[in-house]
């Protein structure tokens, strides 16, 4: 136990993927994604359905973080999230 590699186990009995990716947005984007997310989803409390940008298929996450916002000019935002599957 003192020498080789570090011992490892399973942690989890069900793998959980997450997705991380950035979206640029207009202003009325910005408007709509931002009462989507504080009204329907209750500040990213919910579970929501989404399409897996490479997969195709439909599966439901949730927020892991909070998505961050960054202006890129006068009408232009980028949005970043991070989803987790549920």
């Amino acid at each position: 136990m003192d020498t080789g590699s570090a011992k490892r186990r399973v942690r989890f009995t069900r793998q959980r993927y997450k997705l991380s990716f950035t979206i640029i947005l207009d202003i009325s984007q910005y408007d709509t994604f931002k009462a989507w997310y504080e009204s329907t989803l209750a500040f990213g409390v919910k579970d929501f359905l989404f399409v897996h940008p490479i997969t195709k298929l439909q599966k439901a996450y949730y927020f892991e973080k909070p998505p961050q916002f960054s202006a890129i000019g006068p009408i232009h935002f980028q949005l970043t999230m991070e989803l987790e599957e549920s």
